[in-house]
């Protein structure tokens, strides 16, 4: 586990060494929502780890390396709790463990949320929380109601987290169903752990329902479920995620990181297929678990009534696949597993290349903000006359980033902050030191940005009511 946690920190190191900027950061600059903001999404959990962390003196922005480099330890051994959940770490286990852990934590979709180093440690504590309840209730170590109450206050934090642990009961049921080496636990002790995670997770849904009422304006949002009339939009958006995916399972078009994934997946059930023998039930029950793991993966997030599949919320997929390659990594036949050792090794190290990519893209999307806010600062300052200019800025050239744009751009993961109105003054403030008044852009002015060209044409700025208009 100490093992996996620095091999993290050493793979993702830039995301720690140098964090940079993203939306949010600029948005939270001047601190972080009221917990009514946190409550409708039930996540009170997290409103209490962040003002916990900041009471102590551990502010994100000033000590970014500590958290990040804490969370990226926190989720390497997370990952080793949560594979091994239901098997023992022995002399004949331990080296495919460790190796199915950092295909999950080397995944891109594990690197995307490094790149909100304002927020990026609480799913990874929330992550390690739940996993280590997993694996202490499957062992019977700790009291039922502890370990419910522990996965409960996990998913306050981030609900993403339900999505790991039903991969792990899935990949305990193929270990009890085929009789893979080193499982821990029988039939009932599934039953047992399964009932642990669903009982957590109406726990905390009833809790966080109670809350939200109590002490806000209720759920809204990520925090409430699909309605029933719109479940054929839903499936049309998995439809549309599942071929999305086929190019960028790897966040970036590397179709031979992908081959690699799907045949590793392949060599797992194989492995497992073996062991269960030729009885048509097993078989049939091996085929339905590994389709299973595509489905939790995927998880809440297909029952959420916000749909915003980005990698940090799709990281159920890559834990998936790294329990899916488990039975291949321990079986007994040498070919088998050195092949599924090799394919290991090149999807760490293609999923790290892609990771040290995303950060990379990230620092110039930061660099071309601040490049672009100084120059619009000087303008604004000059047309204004005065150094604290009022602006009024309608984005509808530029959209979500630079004219060159970056290859990892996905939802919000390396979007420029001048996509979000609301990261604007912390933009401003962080990158020039500059106190600037930003106005909600006006239907009247965005109508007529249409009609014009984008900044720096001369046509593209104007004085208006001492308000300084400007079109990009």
């Amino acid at each position: 586990m100490v093992l996996v946690g620095l091999a993290s920190l050493v793979l993702r190191a830039p995301f720690w060494i140098d964090p940079g900027f993203s939306v949010d950061s600029y948005t939270n600059a001047n601190g972080f929502p009221a917990v009514q903001f946190f409550l409708a999404q039930g996540r009170i959990g997290q409103f209490l780890m962040i003002h916990t962390v900041e009471s102590i003196g551990i502010n994100y922005q000033a000590s970014s390396l500590l958290l990040q480099a804490t969370g990226i330890f926190m989720l390497g051994a997370a990952s080793v709790l949560a594979i091994s959940a239901f098997f023992r770490v022995e002399a004949s286990t331990q080296k495919a463990i460790c190796l199915a852990s950092l295909l999950f934590v080397a995944h891109p979709f594990n690197a995307e949320i490094l790149t909100f180093p304002e927020a990026s440690f609480y799913p990874h504590f929330a992550t390690f929380v739940s996993s280590f309840a997993l694996f202490v209730a499957a062992r019977r170590i700790v009291p039922l109601a502890l370990a419910v109450a522990a996965i409960a206050f996990s998913l306050s934090i981030y609900q993403i987290n339900i999505n790991i642990l039903l991969v792990a009961l899935t990949l305990g049921f193929i270990g009890v169903m085929c009789r893979l080496p080193a499982c821990v636990i029988d039939k009932r002790g599934i039953l047992h752990s399964g009932a642990i995670v669903v009982a957590a997770a109406l726990a905390y849904f009833v809790a966080a329902k109670v809350l939200a009422h109590l002490l806000g304006d209720g759920m809204e949002g990520r925090g409430t479920l699909l309605p029933i009339e719109a479940i054929p939009r839903r499936l049309e958006e998995l439809h549309q995620l599942g071929l999305q995916l086929f190019d960028r399972f790897y966040v970036l078009k590397r179709p031979l990181l992908i081959i690699l994934a799907a045949s590793l997946i392949v060599a797992g059930y194989v492995s497992a297929s073996m062991r269960s023998g030729k009885v048509l039930l097993r078989q049939a029950g091996l085929a339905s678990a590994y389709l299973a793991f595509a489905a939790c993966g995927i998880g809440i997030v297909a029952i959420a009534n916000v749909w915003w599949p980005v990698p940090r919320v799709l990281i159920g997929l890559s834990f998936a696949m790294a329990a899916a390659a488990l039975p291949a990594l321990i079986h007994p036949g040498r070919l088998t597993r050195a092949y599924a050792v090799c394919c290991s090794i090149l999807l760490i190290l293609g999923g790290t290349s892609v990771g040290l990519g995303i950060h990379a893209d990230q620092k110039r999307i930061n660099a071309w903000d601040d490049d672009l806010a100084e120059r619009l600062y000087e303008d604004a300052s000059a047309l204004a006359g005065t150094s604290t200019p009022t602006i009024e800025i309608a984005n509808v050239h530029m959209k979500w980033t630079h004219a060159v744009g970056v290859e990892s751009l996905w939802g919000d993961m390396n979007m420029s902050a001048f996509a979000v109105p609301g990261a604007l003054p912390g933009l401003f403030r962080e990158s020039l030191g500059a106190k600037v008044e930003f106005i909600e852009t006006t239907p009247a002015w965005m109508t007529t940005c249409n009609t014009l060209p984008g900044w720096p044409d001369k046509r593209s700025m104007r004085l208006q009511n001492e308000v300084v208009q400007i079109c990009i």
